[in-house]
């Protein structure tokens, strides 16, 4: 099955291009897949507004298949068809889906059951051959069916995007912990040092983050930067730029170990950031819903203490 798999991905006679920028800056295309015991329905929401969308039935070969599969084989023909009509050419697709076994297989790259891996497989291959940048994002069911891609799968076209919604209220990429939750601060500064306030912006995540605030040029034209007294930090960014935040919030670590750092992020594009976050923790606590400000993924240790809001 691997060398099958192998020569598969390697069948070009010549190295196959890969998308790394796209030439095309300004596209970027958001789909949500979802699939239910009898049906299907994935949405495509392009860049000029306009809504692409395919439903349907479930035929006699996958009635007795997993729902894992019926997500994961949806999701890659859904992919599939928009490279046919040459919708998703050269363009960035952030693919949503509220099963967790699809963005963890094609990540992983590997699943044990050898139906799921040839869809995993198949997922790969298009990455690789396609001319796209495909990000596979998790979220929750609830989100779907505000979305109206859940709705599709039973033949209903009145709900979330398809009567007229944007897109972008059901994926607040952009959205910080706190931006989510008007009661996370408050409830933060019942037991968070005084000095984490307010929560870094991204341009303190290079300098006051990183332990200093200015800097002093000494003789022979030698920087000497102003390091701060052991303190709170308090990170808090936004899904779409947390896995460039906990770079810098390492990198901090790593340099200076007196201060405390806090991050926080909702539980949104975890394929950039979750796993190095857990590399670094000593400590990992998930506080599950229902709570005040959602599900929130906390780990802690001296050095660092970490909330990913769900």
């Amino acid at each position: 099955m691997d060398i099958d798999s192998l020569l598969r991905i390697m069948h070009s006679e010549q190295p196959p291009l890969r998308l790394v920028r796209s030439r095309r800056l300004a596209v970027a295309i958001y789909s949500f897949g979802d699939a239910s015991g009898s049906g299907f329905g994935s949405s495509f929401v392009t860049p000029d507004g306009g809504v692409h969308f395919r439903h349907g039935i479930w035929g006699s070969d996958a009635e007795h298949q997993s729902s894992n599969y019926r997500e994961l084989r949806n999701l890659v023909e859904s992919i599939e068809e928009g490279m046919s009509t040459g919708l998703l050419l050269g363009a960035k697709v952030f693919i949503f889906t509220d099963n967790t076994t699809a963005e963890g297989a094609y990540y992983k790259g590997n699943v044990d059951s050898p139906v799921l891996f040839d869809l995993v497989l198949c997922l790969q291959t298009v990455d690789m051959t396609g001319l796209l940048k495909l990000h596979v994002i998790h979220v929750a069911g609830t989100r779907m069916i505000a979305q109206g891609t859940d709705g599709l799968s039973r033949g209903n076209y009145s709900s979330g995007v398809m009567s007229g919604a944007s897109v972008f209220d059901f994926i607040p990429l952009h959205c910080s912990a706190g931006d989510r939750s008007p009661l996370l601060l408050p409830w933060l500064q019942t037991w968070v040092p005084a000095q984490a306030f307010p929560p870094l912006t991204p341009t303190d995540w290079f300098e006051r983050g990183q332990g200093f605030k200015g800097g002093t040029v000494l003789p022979h034209s030698m920087w000497y930067p102003h390091e701060l007294p052991p303190t709170c930090f308090l990170w808090m960014p936004a899904p779409a730029a947390a896995g460039h935040a906990l770079d810098q919030l390492m990198m901090s670590r790593h340099k200076r170990t007196q201060h405390t750092r806090i991050f926080l992020c909702p539980r949104l594009f975890t394929s950039l950031w979750r796993h190095k976050l857990h590399k670094v923790a000593d400590l990992v606590l998930e506080l599950l819903a229902p709570s005040p400000f959602g599900s929130v993924l906390c780990t802690s240790h001296l050095s660092l203490v970490s909330f990913c809001l769900f």
